[in-house]
């Protein structure tokens, strides 16, 4: 395959991954304990579930329990694709590279296919869905319900987090126990999406969050043990297009992901009327 002089995959590949990196939110927070393990679609892991054990007095005898063994099965099931013609004339007048301006939207276009995806994995909690009117309920009786269900099912209390849509975040900034990451101490708002804290969970924004319907979405807090993903950069390249003066950039990943601990994450069904 030809490339233009300035297109190496190699480097290309790095370039898409470090892209979708900054701009996914989901993938930061759930696990991706087992990225290493694919390769492709089609590829699977399974992943062993630990049951609890119990502590019992000692006697002078111990006794040994048999956990059930149970496993969960991560599968690379999704395959997405993004692609772009960019005109030649274009490419040669062109003071900053198009093949690298593009290359980031194709990887963005990526990124925001996996975010949406993560998602929508709001359906395979356990935790009780809990509703909140955005335009008329304080944050904080929606945000301790859910510090209580994760509390209640035994889940870290280290790293809790909540994602919510731009109008979930106004909501949450007219409450006094809301500290912004603007002033927090040597903190900022980052590229990450944070936006603060509130009652234990650092706060996230992302306009990716499920719409149900009309003008309900599924806000999502938990743990990232709750959900274990994996993403792979299967090919990222440029090809002269044979029937028009242009070249094609195109980037193909795979991914999938399971609920790991499906009590470990909820979700918020939040009226943005």
């Amino acid at each position: 395959m030809a490339y233009p002089d300035d297109f190496i995959p190699e480097l290309w590949s790095a370039r898409v991954l470090d892209t979708l990196d900054e701009n996914l939110v989901f993938p930061m927070l759930f696990r991706n304990d087992y990225q290493g393990e694919v390769a492709n679609v089609g590829d699977t892991v399974h992943i062993q579930k630990f049951t609890d054990v119990t502590a019992n007095a000692y006697s002078g005898t111990v006794t040994y329990a048999t956990p059930a063994s149970s496993t969960v099965t991560l599968s690379i099931n999704q395959d997405v694709y993004a692609a772009v013609n960019v005109d030649d004339l274009d490419q040669v007048q062109s003071n900053v590279s198009l093949l690298n301006g593009y290359a980031d939207r194709i990887a963005f276009s990526l990124a925001s296919q996996v975010d949406t995806y993560l998602a929508g994995l709001y359906a395979s909690s356990s935790l009780t869905a809990i509703a909140w009117d955005v335009g008329t309920t304080d944050a904080w009786t929606v945000v301790t319900t859910a510090m209580q269900q994760l509390d209640e099912a035994n889940v870290p209390f280290e790293n809790r987090w909540l994602v919510v849509r731009p109008k979930g975040y106004v909501n949450l900034l007219r409450n006094s126990s809301f500290i912004a990451s603007d002033t927090e101490v040597g903190a900022g708002r980052v590229t990450s999406g944070r936006v603060g804290t509130i009652a234990g969970f650092d706060v996230f924004i992302s306009n990716n969050i499920a719409n149900t319907t009309g003008n309900f979405y599924k806000y999502i807090y938990g743990h990232g043990m709750g959900v274990q993903h994996a993403i792979q950069m299967l090919q990222i390249e440029s090809v002269k297009r044979d029937a028009i003066f242009a070249t094609g950039i195109r980037g193909r990943i795979a991914f999938g992901a399971v609920a790991a601990q499906p009590t470990a994450y909820g979700d918020i069904t939040a009226d943005e009327t």
